[in-house]
């Protein structure tokens, strides 16, 4: 969309109420993911701040455990009505009544948005989501905006408004809320102890079939070639964003938002924010905390040390 620009009072008015609303209800359902007791088989923790690919990842990761004969229960990978039945949140287990996968396979995976912090002490490996901060919490916003709102306001001054008022509430807050927040989220992974693998979340999804590999080898899983390109068929974004098992039917319930409403998964090019431009000065503003927090200049810098460090993980675990 063309970049308008407004200073009308009426409109940052409207704005900045849409904000309110919609920050309520998600740390509202932040509320609900308190509950984090160590289950009895800790496996992999898949864990990122919201909208960073964890979705993808559960679907990578069941269909492989699927595909290489450890469900048998499910060995096609389909017996499931939510994603979440089967890569179970680890926040929601007692709210949604899924305390574990459906079906029994090992090493179990689950699902967290909760930062490093919050497993010092447990064994088991983790896998952390890491995505572009402004980006991530576009999609939140375009994640949200219609699940959570009721007729929201389509107005190019109003959405740029929402746009830099949602960034700057999230990204440039003096206390970032804890899971929807990005900076100290990533900063505690990156300083985490644990056996990490980091899923960037660009490499990703231009390279599914190089991920699945890199999977399977940091948790000890062999898999052919065949059985990758199986299982990253059935984890692309055209796919997903029509299987309404990706639609977080669990938490709809949960929070008392629209059933379906919330689409974990876009297509390409979809998304009403994503056409958008974010206010310059709240972009520079990003990435000077960004580097003030990092100590690097660009997110690239920062992809850059991730990849290195996924070199490092992935040799050793070749060796052991």
């Amino acid at each position: 969309m063309a970049s308008e620009r407004t200073d009308d009072p009426q409109t940052s008015s409207e704005a900045e109420s849409v904000v309110t609303l919609l920050l309520d209800e998600i740390y509202r359902c932040e509320s609900h993911f308190y509950s984090r007791q160590k289950p009895a088989d800790v496996g992999v923790i898949i864990s990122s701040p919201m909208k960073s690919g964890t979705t993808l990842a559960q679907q990578m990761v069941y269909q492989m455990m699927a595909i290489v004969g450890r469900v048998e229960s499910d060995p096609k990978g389909e017996l499931f009505n939510d994603i979440s039945e089967v890569v179970p949140s680890l926040e929601v287990r007692d709210a949604t009544g899924i305390q574990e996968s459906i079906h029994r396979y090992e090493p179990a995976f689950w699902k967290s948005h909760a930062d490093a912090s919050h497993f010092k002490g447990w064994n088991g490996k983790y896998m952390y989501c890491v995505r572009n901060p402004i980006n991530a919490v576009r999609s939140l916003l375009d994640f949200t905006y219609d699940w959570i709102l009721d007729d929201p306001p389509r107005s190019l001054p109003v959405l740029r408004s929402v746009y830099a008022s949602f960034v700057k509430k999230i990204l440039l807050a003096d206390v970032d809320a804890e899971i929807a927040g990005w900076f100290a989220h990533t900063k505690s992974w990156l300083e985490s102890d644990n056996d990490v693998l980091y899923l960037i979340f660009e490499d990703v999804v231009k390279d599914i079939g190089g991920t699945i590999r890199r999977i399977a080898r940091f948790v000890g899983i062999d898999i052919s070639e065949e059985q990758v390109k199986v299982v990253k068929e059935k984890c692309s974004r055209d796919v997903m964003a029509r299987d309404p098992r990706f639609n977080d039917i669990s938490i709809s319930k949960l929070m008392g938002w629209k059933i379906g409403g919330g689409s974990r998964v876009k297509t390409e090019g979809d998304g009403l924010f994503k056409r958008i431009e974010l206010d310059p000065q709240v972009e520079r503003n990003v990435w000077g905390k960004f580097e003030k927090v990092f100590d690097l200049k660009t997110y690239e810098e920062l992809v850059h040390e991730l990849r290195k460090r996924n070199d490092r993980t992935l040799a050793h675990a070749i060796r052991n």
